[in-house]
């Protein structure tokens, strides 16, 4: 097409995703056109129930093509804080482990989907980014937090707390 310019590197993949990606920001553009590492970490899905099988927290991490860098690696942690302590991280499916773009891919998706969570307690992804040359070697590595998901203490179901077949003792009036 005449007049028309094949964008390439770290400029054109972030107005590739700026188009098609209705969040994403002039913030990374200008990120990418400075040659800025352009990453983010989010909490898609906070899901609260009363039961563990049912609550869940899916982490979403997003990486950008850097100059300098052709490969793209992904980790996503889970941190737990149960009430009065400090974040820790827990093991779960899919976790603590680095997932790998294919080379050339100028924007790198993973997420992870953990359930079975604790209640209550507060959940946050620590996403660790890596770029890195053909050779392996690292040329530069960023750490990100998401949102933290909050998991109230499960209410006490209404039978619990007045059961049905209980009847009352009848009332006494004195004079």
């Amino acid at each position: 097409m005449q007049g028309a310019r094949q964008l390439k590197g770290a400029v054109g993949a972030a107005l590739v995703a700026a188009m098609l990606t209705p969040a994403a920001s002039t913030a990374h553009i200008a990120a990418a056109a400075n040659g800025q590492a352009v990453r983010s970490a989010a909490v898609t899905q906070c899901v609260t129930a009363p039961s563990a099988a049912a609550r869940s927290v899916t982490l979403a991490a997003e990486m950008h093509a850097l100059r300098g860098a052709s490969r793209m690696s992904i980790r996503i942690d889970l941190q737990e804080r149960l009430p009065g302590l400090r974040f820790k991280t827990v093991s779960g499916p899919g976790t603590g482990a680095w997932r790998s773009a294919l080379p050339g891919i100028a924007v790198f998706q993973s997420t992870r989907t953990l359930s079975g969570l604790t209640a209550p307690a507060a959940y946050r992804g620590v996403v660790y980014f890596r770029w890195a040359r053909a050779s392996g070697r690292i040329v530069h590595r960023e750490t990100g937090y998401t949102p933290i998901c909050r998991q109230p203490a499960p209410r006490a179901h209404k039978s619990a707390l007045a059961p049905a077949n209980v009847v009352a003792p009848p009332l006494e009036f004195t004079r």
